[in-house]
């Protein structure tokens, strides 16, 4: 399924509100770390955003440039900087594999026990800093509410980037994306639980956990099965406006519909409907926002069933890789859900 503006350009959406609201005001989008292009949860609206990149290696700025049209958004900067907690200076480190290079130096006794070669630092590079809260003071003009929506994927140096983003986290962000590591990956790196109570002072709800496991591989996996050790999840954080944490916060119309798109896009279609009934008053708008709700779910719910049918045709072919081909539909398909409450046997 081609992801590129789906919804932007979606029969329902354009007769909402909402796309009028983000069509004279894009949403504010923050990728920082994007080697390998923005986030894809974004395309479906990229149209309708204004979205600001960070790679501090100019190779990976480069490859960003590269896969992402500036044309499919309202605008697209890609900024050759790192973002921490502090303006300066620092070492950078590049690895042998590129998409784990960090301000912070891999963790030799992490690699030694898991085999992980990538994490080999080939060389160095010192490069520029810069503050979320100082880009925010000197873009806000031309980029009114720039972090409405913001991606960390920094190997391990979320939590500086988020000490340096206090102000725009307290005004102007609704819902994080954060990548979280559990035990250290990196040299003085903090880990999920820093950044949880972090966010939580912030009025910040942890919403969903995509968990990511490894092992030492002495069970070959393509035979046997075993539970794995979790090492990092990307963590989704929202301000929940129903929330007793949000009771102190203040939700503008503004916020509420950039929440409202958020969780379309997140497919926390079940929440997108509580937010409608509370907030939404208009009885038209309310029904087309419902209706698009319904379409985008039983779009998710079509893609799963067509995964299935794959997954019986496979396993019916070659019953021997039946474990491997369930496994891989597994972790494709799983999400922060379960339907144990519908008793089907």
């Amino acid at each position: 399924m081609n992801l590129l503006n789906s919804i932007a350009e979606n029969e329902i959406f354009l007769q909402t509100g909402l796309y009028k609201e983000f069509r004279n005001r894009p949403i504010g989008f923050v990728d920082v770390g994007s080697l390998g292009g923005v986030h894809p949860f974004i395309l479906p609206v990229a149209s309708l955003v204004n979205c600001l990149c960070f790679e501090p290696n100019e190779q990976a700025r480069k490859e960003v440039c590269h896969v992402t049209k500036p044309t499919d958004f309202s605008r697209l900067i890609v900024y050759n900087t790192a973002i921490s907690n502090m303006a300066s200076e620092a070492k950078f480190y590049i690895t042998k594999s590129e998409v784990n290079s960090s301000l912070l130096k891999p963790d030799k006794d992490f690699a030694r026990r898991y085999s992980v070669k990538g994490f080999t630092v080939e060389k160095t590079r010192t490069v520029r800093t810069q503050t979320l809260d100082e880009i925010a003071e000197n873009a806000g003009r031309l980029y009114p509410n720039l972090a409405e929506i913001i991606k960390l994927d920094c190997q391990g140096a979320e939590y500086p980037i988020l000490q340096g983003a206090s102000k725009v986290l307290e005004n102007q962000c609704m819902v994080l994306w954060c990548e979280v590591e559990f035990f250290q990956v990196y040299e003085n790196q903090k880990l999920f639980s820093d950044i949880d109570q972090l966010l939580r002072q912030k009025g910040f709800t942890l919403y969903g956990l995509y968990p990511n496991y490894i092992s030492s591989k002495q069970m070959d996996r393509k035979v046997f099965e075993t539970e794995e050790r979790i090492t990092w999840a990307d963590a989704l954080y929202i301000k929940d406006p129903l929330s007793p944490m949000a009771k102190y916060l203040q939700f503008s119309e503004r916020s509420i519909k950039v929440l409202i798109l958020a969780t379309m896009l997140l497919k926390y279609f079940d929440f997108t409907c509580e937010l409608i009934h509370k907030f939404i008053k208009d009885k038209s708008e309310k029904t087309h926002l419902i209706h698009l709700t319904e379409h985008l779910s039983l779009l998710s719910k079509k893609e799963i069933e067509k995964d299935t049918e794959a997954l019986i045709s496979r396993c019916s072919k070659d019953q021997e890789r039946m474990y491997l081909y369930a496994k891989k539909f597994i972790d494709k398909n799983k999400g922060n859900n379960n339907i144990d409450f519908i008793q089907l046997y």
